[in-house]
């Protein structure tokens, strides 16, 4: 019976370990430049500073890779200091003299999956400025200078029950 009991123990401890942790993705708006930020982070932004306003929370995503997720990777416009969100790392790969690497900002799906949202991506040009939202009705085929430029990946629209969130 001690035997079972410790393996079990070490079974739920090791199942712990290896869950995969989603964290709420936390949507900022900085009206004066026309950036959108979206980080994991609640402690880089918080309730907003550096021109920042908190607009909730955009969705959910994991921190670390799992099976059938890809990285999102995140970008600074050098000139109009916006962020620019992509999965495709050829698309900008490590920067370059317009857009400066900042690392991966989280992993999603690139398909949807049970319980996800379509992240959709804008631009708008003038502005050198990119807007992703899950909620099709904030912009649809585009408005306000925002042209739609597709689905950018798929988050999850709430916290999970079988993964535990951060």
């Amino acid at each position: 019976m001690k035997l079972f009991s410790i393996t079990l123990f070490f079974t739920f401890l090791l199942l712990q370990l290896t869950a995969q942790v989603t964290s709420k993705l936390y949507r900022y708006n900085n009206a004066a430049k026309r950036d959108h930020l979206y980080t994991t982070s609640w402690d880089e932004i918080k309730e907003g500073k550096y021109g920042y306003v908190y607009e909730g929370v955009a969705g959910y995503v994991m921190t670390k890779q799992d099976s059938g997720t890809i990285p999102c990777y995140r970008y600074l416009n050098n000139n109009s200091k916006c962020h620019f969100y992509t999965t495709s790392f050829t698309e900008l790969g490590n920067g370059n003299t317009e857009y400066s690497y900042e690392g991966v900002a989280f992993y999603a799906y690139p398909a949807p999956v049970a319980n996800t949202a379509a992240f959709h991506r804008y631009n708008n040009d003038g502005a050198k400025s990119h807007f992703y939202t899950t909620n099709w009705d904030e912009l649809g085929n585009g408005k306000s200078g925002y042209v739609y430029e597709g689905i950018a990946c798929y988050i999850f629209t709430a916290a999970q029950s079988n993964i535990t969130e951060k």
